[in-house]
């Protein structure tokens, strides 16, 4: 999992160049999900248009890993911006281009079994 995390956070960091800064990029382990990891996501950029930012991280996925790492993913979950739960998520966990550890936690209606957390940081507003 090492190597594909670090994978992860290339390309976090290659989407923020040029997209602009996620408020969350995670791989998300769902209890009971068959060991296949969620790959959320909350953006502004994505926020404007959804089925576009689902296209260029399939590309980018496409880009950067193998089909049989691919595999390992059961799906790719945009959150809202606005999302209450974020709050508690940048409290809690700070973190840009790097790597939280989460486990046991529950995320909305999801319970994660265990997480890693590449990016969670406020919308720049909320920063300042």
């Amino acid at each position: 999992m090492r190597e594909l995390l670090g994978k992860f956070q290339e390309m976090e960091m290659r989407i923020s160049r040029e997209r602009g800064p996620f408020n969350l990029f995670a791989l998300f382990l769902p209890e009971d999900a068959a060991n296949l990891w969620d790959l959320v996501i909350s953006a502004p950029w994505a926020d404007d248009n959804e089925s576009e930012a689902l296209r260029y991280i399939v590309r980018e996925l496409q880009k950067s890993f193998t089909t049989q790492e691919i595999l390992r993913l059961s799906r790719t979950v945009f959150i809202p911006t606005g999302f209450e739960d974020l709050e508690e998520l940048y409290e809690e966990h700070p973190v840009e281009h790097g790597k939280v550890i989460l486990r046991n936690r529950e995320f909305g209606l999801l319970f994660v079994e265990k997480g890693y957390i590449i990016t969670c940081r406020p919308p720049a507003a909320k920063a300042a």
